[in-house]
């Protein structure tokens, strides 16, 4: 059986900004525009591989806020707080 209780944002990251983004983790928030709202996240999970062309590490990232609406198909933009990047981003 799946467990659908947890709200998964996959990304695609250069080794770089998977250095930066794991440094700045408590930084980490996702905006939710549809629903208007900004809420605190965290890695969930880190690809092991990588894909060949881009050479991009996939990653997954999880809310730690629950969500009153959960469902798929919500648009999620992942942001830093406070924490100085790589110029990649």
């Amino acid at each position: 059986m799946s467990d659908f209780s947890t709200l998964l944002i996959p990304v695609a990251l250069s080794p770089q900004q998977l250095v930066a983004l794991q440094a700045c983790q408590g930084d980490l928030r996702i905006l939710l525009p549809d629903q208007g709202l900004e809420v605190a996240a965290r890695i969930y999970r880190v690809n092991p591989g990588f894909d060949t062309q881009t050479r991009e590490i996939l990653v997954d990232i999880t809310l730690t806020e629950p969500l009153v609406d959960q469902r798929g198909g919500l648009r999620a933009i992942p942001m830093l707080r406070d924490c100085r990047l790589p110029p990649a981003w």
